[in-house]
């Protein structure tokens, strides 16, 4: 089972836990930003490196405060991801600010439900601007969140 859940397993697919995405409160953003050091860290960069990715890396309260963070959490409350939309460079334009997901819950399907959501949220609000979703609200990952 856990070498299914790890993807080791040719043929099987992915075990994904139930998890619920909700608005981010205003009191998780140091955790939140724990969260997205922890992840990015995972992948192995040099500690001079995430020194210097420590204010990229932080959920900001205004932002969430804003209704621009959501976070996924497990059926038991405890989060497992986070993400966050910020405005564009182009006018109407949105980007993806932050993906993270805690170590633990990396392949889990977590990151793709997040993504899934961010995504929906930017058409929905480009919709509200617009109402030509195809027009605006376009979503670009950022080099600070989606990749590695």
């Amino acid at each position: 089972m856990l070498a299914a859940r790890a993807g080791l397993v040719p043929g099987l697919p992915l075990m994904h836990p139930a998890f619920y995405i909700r608005p981010a409160r205003v009191e998780e953003a140091a955790a939140l930003s724990d969260l997205c050091f922890r992840s990015k860290a995972v992948w192995g960069y040099d500690p001079e490196f995430m020194a210097l990715m420590l204010a990229a890396l932080g959920v900001a309260g205004e932002d969430i405060a804003a209704g621009d963070v959501w976070v996924a959490t497990g059926a038991d409350g405890q989060i497992a991801g986070v993400v966050a939309l910020a405005p564009g460079d182009a006018p109407g334009a949105l980007d993806l600010n932050k993906l993270f997901i805690e170590p633990r819950h990396i392949r889990s399907g977590v990151g793709r439900a997040l993504l899934a959501h961010a995504i929906a949220e930017a058409r929905r609000r480009a919709a509200d601007d617009s109402g030509r979703p195809e027009r605006s609200g376009l979503l670009r990952a950022r080099r600070g969140g989606a990749d590695r």
